[in-house]
């Protein structure tokens, strides 16, 4: 979708104020004062779950959505007019988490190969400071430059933070009684797709994801068909991605139950769940509040678009924290997965100019 003077207005002023879901086919924002619950036909909710599954719904007093067939406005607002916007200033990375990352890494590759796991994904922050407070809409809009094919999404934190990041991958959209999920899992620089399709880690690390969240749906009675094997294509990381669709029963057809049933899946958390879970607790030694959480959109009681909380940062005036993870199989070793998390980091930081 061309970034018209009015959607251009609409993503900065969201990701500045209020809630953003931008993909490259439709764009959701609200803002002003929220309720939880909805004030008129129509309204579209925002909704958010943290990496520990704390969720959170929201109804902003003003509701745009805007496709190829044009903008709807829905509740007291008028349209944003004020599309300006500043520069990105540069920023200096002072903690990376290098030397501990790997020994964690170590630690979980341990549990791995002595089979209290089969895969652990292992995240780490890097924090920074910026020459100058960094504006929200400038973050969202230089990321959708990058990412033209990623979900730009932006959403206020708890510690008066903003969350805003470039998803590339598709947790949960509901219509109805269908689903469709894009899991993600394997990982390697941009043009390298023959080596990352004939890496036995990597097809590992995405069979058992598949397997997983397959088995998860089937105990709760959702068949699941699973597609071709293939890629998702960013601008500087492919990764290995499967489309599965499923159809509901009546009786869980509610957006925020069947997020539940998928969220966290082996993609961000780990095989067993309950064990990987408690190993990140122990291996991480920051919380990831948001990051590898949910975010989305919801309308009515049985349309909803969920999307993987990563490649994102927090934004609190010049300080940011991004998150890049990694998934720990047998045949990982610290240096690749350290050199993985790296690539991650790289492809949002990229969008500010960094200094020595």
């Amino acid at each position: 979708m061309p970034l018209s003077d009015e959607i251009t207005a609409v993503i900065v002023h969201a990701a500045r104020h209020g809630w953003l879901i931008a993909t490259p086919h439709r764009i959701v924002a609200g803002w002003g004062e929220a309720h939880d619950v909805p004030q008129y036909e129509g309204h579209i909710g925002f909704v958010s779950s943290s990496f520990d599954g704390n969720l959170t719904v929201v109804y902003p007093l003003t509701t745009v959505s805007i496709d190829a067939s044009g903008a709807q406005y829905f509740g007291a607002g008028d349209a944003v007019d004020d599309s300006a916007h500043a520069p990105l200033p540069s920023i200096t990375v002072t903690s990376n988490s290098a030397d501990s990352y790997r020994d964690h890494v170590s630690a979980a590759l341990q549990r791995v190969n002595s089979g209290q796991l089969e895969k652990i994904v292992v995240a780490r922050p890097f924090d920074a400071e910026s020459s100058a407070p960094v504006d929200e809409g400038s973050v969202a809009l230089a990321l959708r430059a990058i990412e033209p094919s990623a979900t730009i999404y932006a959403f206020p934190t708890a510690s008066g933070a903003r969350f805003i990041g470039a998803s590339p991958e598709l947790l949960l959209e509901q219509r109805g009684a269908h689903i469709r999920m894009q899991p993600l899992a394997g990982t390697a620089p941009r043009g390298h797709e023959d080596s990352l399709l004939g890496s036995a880690k990597d097809r590992h690390e995405h069979a058992v994801m598949i397997e997983n969240v397959t088995e998860r749906l089937a105990e709760r009675g959702i068949p699941v068909t699973v597609g071709p094997l293939g890629f998702r294509e960013l601008s500087s990381v492919v990764h290995l991605a499967t489309v599965l669709t499923g159809e509901l029963p009546h009786e869980l057809r509610d957006p925020c139950d069947i997020v539940s049933i998928v969220h966290p899946t082996a993609a961000v958390a780990g095989i067993p769940l309950a064990a990987a879970r408690a190993a990140i607790l122990e291996l991480e030694a920051e919380s990831r509040d948001m990051y590898a959480g949910a975010v989305g959109w919801i309308q009515g009681d049985e349309n909803a678009q969920w999307w993987v909380a990563i490649r994102g940062l927090t934004v609190m005036g010049t300080h940011l924290r991004f998150w890049a993870g990694a998934g720990i199989v047998t045949g990982s070793t610290p240096d690749s997965e350290l050199a993985e998390t790296e690539l991650k980091f790289r492809s949002v930081a990229k969008i500010f100019p960094l200094s020595a």
